[in-house]
């Protein structure tokens, strides 16, 4: 299977980036890719233009002739444009869009790549993963969507080691947000408690340069893959936060840390607990709850081992990088196996309801548009209606989104194929990619 990647490059190069990390180097495992290329888009569009970069891209598609393009997402105004998406599906090479920082709603940004991909990949958001599938079993937009987190854990990297525990209580990642908040009052007060706190790693430190350019916030604390999993492996205490209030996502870092056997002291989301049972992980309300467990933890190693090693059991028994995505290869390009199934049931409502005039006729002029061109579908007065609401309460109120809530189904069902027949292979080079309401 031929491969083609389209990678990003936020704050350091492409091969640091969490991307290569979670996506690129666990799809070139699973032992399904025989021969990948690589192109780093967002360099190429800072430095040349986004004309320059999708004329280098048809013309690589072109050449190499993938079977299968690996769309990983950046910040919305410096992704791949959902014209040229289209026009690679145009000439019978299906893409695969990997969508990372999503929130509970899905976001204008997201629908469209959402009608711009063969398959789409959710990251962080369960509840978001849910409306995406539930859209996607019904025909709207790609033919099937995943969930990623914990399957983009890169095992072979991101591993369990034998190593002395330096580090008391540790906060791995961005100081960013709400974090900061965490840093200052966990580092003000765990030293008088006799436990000794460490920031390690993270690529924006907002306290060191707040307000400059991306690339100036890069900060000097930043640690290699090699080093961040040995500090995952050297510290008594994984603290996991958000970055916002409200944020109520799925955090990739806990996958990580659950992998090399930590013990993770969480934040109390919703979407989390749907994912990981009790007993694998720890979990604090506010700050000073998380203060007063990661004392306890930090001091009590006989119960922060019992649940380090029930998180670790747990993750390496539900979570197979090379069977995930071998899966998903299959599915998305020969079509022989369903995709991976989910790692929890989406919940469905039963009471359906009466679409609003006009709903339905926009449903198909968003494809339509999307199918015949970027430029048209930005300028259209759909688009309009699809760019400006900020939640699926205000889309629905647009016209942009059926009302229509589907009956209880199975993973695998929909209208159009029996429960775990596999999607529809899309007959190599010779399906014309033109998206249409099932975007088959």
């Amino acid at each position: 299977m031929k491969v083609l990647f389209l990678n990003p490059e936020q704050y350091v190069g492409w091969e640091d980036e969490p991307s290569n990390h979670e996506l690129r180097l666990p799809i070139l495992n699973c032992g399904m890719v025989r021969e990948h290329r690589d192109y780093c888009y967002q360099r190429v569009l800072k430095a040349a233009g986004r004309a320059v970069m999708d004329r280098e891209i048809l013309t690589l598609v072109e050449e190499f002739q993938p079977d299968l393009v690996i769309n990983s997402t950046t910040w919305p105004n410096q992704s791949v444009g959902s014209g040229l998406l289209h026009a690679i599906m145009g000439r019978g090479v299906p893409v695969y869009t990997q969508v990372w920082d999503t929130f509970l709603e899905p976001a204008p940004h997201e629908l469209e790549w959402f009608y711009s991909c063969t398959c789409l990949g959710i990251a962080s958001s369960i509840s978001c993963f849910e409306k995406y599938w539930r859209r996607a079993e019904f025909g709207c937009g790609p033919r099937g969507v995943l969930f990623t987190t914990g399957h983009n854990v890169f095992t072979d990297q991101v591993r369990k080691v034998e190593l002395p525990k330096r580090y008391d209580v540790t906060l791995l990642g961005s100081n960013e947000g709400q974090r900061t908040i965490f840093k200052k009052f966990l580092a003000g007060r765990l030293p008088g408690l006799g436990i000794f706190f460490h920031k390690l790693g993270g690529l924006i430190d907002w306290e060191k340069c707040q307000g400059a350019s991306d690339r100036e916030r890069l900060t000097d604390r930043w640690l290699p893959w090699d080093q961040y999993v040995e500090a995952i492996n050297q510290s008594k205490v994984c603290v996991c936060a958000q970055t916002g209030k409200g944020r109520d996502q799925v955090k990739g870092k806990i996958f990580e840390f659950l992998a090399c056997g930590a013990f993770v002291l969480a934040d109390a989301s919703a979407e989390t607990r749907k994912l990981i049972p009790e007993g694998c992980l720890a979990y604090y309300e506010d700050i000073p709850d998380c203060l007063e467990k990661a004392a306890y933890f930090a001091r009590n190693d006989a119960a922060r081992e019992k649940i380090a090693r029930s998180g670790y059991d747990w993750f390496h028994a539900h979570f197979d990088f090379r069977k995930f995505w071998a899966t998903f290869l299959r599915s998305a390009v020969v079509g022989d196996v369903p995709l991976p199934s989910p790692p929890v049931q989406p919940c469905h409502r039963s009471a359906p309801s009466v679409p609003r005039k006009g709903e339905a006729h926009a449903e198909g002029r968003i494809q339509e548009l999307l199918g015949a061109g970027y430029s048209r579908w930005r300028t259209s007065p759909v688009s309009a209606k699809i760019r400006k609401p900020t939640s699926l309460r205000s889309m629905l109120c647009a016209g942009c989104i059926r009302r229509t809530r589907p009956p209880r189904l199975s993973w695998n069902s929909r209208p159009a194929r029996a429960p775990g027949t596999p999607l529809a292979p899309r007959n190599s080079r010779h399906d014309s990619g033109e998206p249409t309401s099932s975007h088959g």
